[in-house]
């Protein structure tokens, strides 16, 4: 739809904005088959919607999902910031800004943020990624059952994201449920469709996935929940490499010492 709109009119901001924000988005769920492409055309559409009109909202939350894609969490977090101040209601910067916080280490801003996002919008088509982020807050702050239920209501609300599956299998894995953890990472592998989920490195390779880069990782869902950028460590799920003839994990290793270490306390996100 925002192909043919740009087609019909090659200046709209509004088409640049929200056909850039999309290609970026399916890349950050998995959901691309050109990420790096579309990540190269993202760029130019955003850079061309904010030379025109540099108070847009919709451009400055597009900038941000750009930076958000190139692992550059700090950077990304102003750009929320300003599409919000130009627009105070815009749930999906809220949502964005929430993970950038997340990555860049500042845990403690993340459950307001999501919460207020849940109060304007509670029947939003992308709250199960509202859901996710506090399901990773308590990942991270080793409280393996809340993290499991709010990953529950996200797997409820987007079935088919192969993501959403991954941190569903990590959690799993975490609390001892090999079996459920197995099954919920074969069901990420069948909904990718390639071989993302079948090794670390593979994982790391794909450009803005929700982990971070592949030289300052934040966490690997599904495999490795990995010292994240703060220097924080979770002890992980890791999901041996060998399959069966079906694609299944032949087993799992939950390595001792899997709770959060991060130097200080973490208050627990507020309810």
């Amino acid at each position: 739809m925002f192909e043919r709109a740009l087609a019909l009119d090659p200046k709209s901001i509004e088409a640049q904005g929200r056909l850039a924000a999309i290609l970026v988005t399916n890349m950050l769920v998995g959901m691309a088959d050109s990420a790096a492409v579309d990540l190269v055309r993202a760029e130019g559409l955003v850079d061309q919607a904010l030379a025109a009109s540099p108070r847009h909202a919709l451009a400055h939350f597009a900038k941000g999902h750009v930076l958000r894609a190139q692992n550059r969490w700090e950077e990304a977090i102003p750009e929320y910031e300003a599409a919000l101040a130009l627009n105070h209601n815009f749930v999906g910067a809220l949502m964005n800004l929430g993970w950038c916080k997340l990555y860049a280490g500042s845990i403690e801003e993340v459950t307001s943020l999501v919460e207020q996002a849940i109060r304007l919008s509670p029947r939003d088509p992308l709250i199960g990624y509202c859901y996710g982020l506090i399901g990773t807050v308590h990942l991270l702050q080793a409280q393996i059952h809340e993290a499991i239920v709010w990953f529950e209501k996200t797997r409820s609300d987007m079935p088919a994201v192969p993501f959403v599956r991954s941190w569903l299998a990590a959690a799993y894995g975490l609390k001892g449920e090999t079996e459920r953890a197995a099954a919920e990472l074969v069901e990420a592998r069948r909904l990718e469709g390639r071989d993302r989920f079948s090794s670390i490195a593979h994982l790391k390779a794909y450009p803005g996935a929700w982990w971070g880069g592949a030289e300052e990782p934040c966490f690997v869902r599904s495999h490795v929940l990995r010292r994240s950028a703060q220097g924080w460590h979770a002890g992980g799920v890791t999901a041996l490499s060998d399959r069966s003839d079906h694609g299944a994990a032949s087993s799992w290793h939950v390595p001792a010492g899997n709770r959060l270490n991060s130097g200080r306390e973490l208050a627990p996100p507020e309810q």
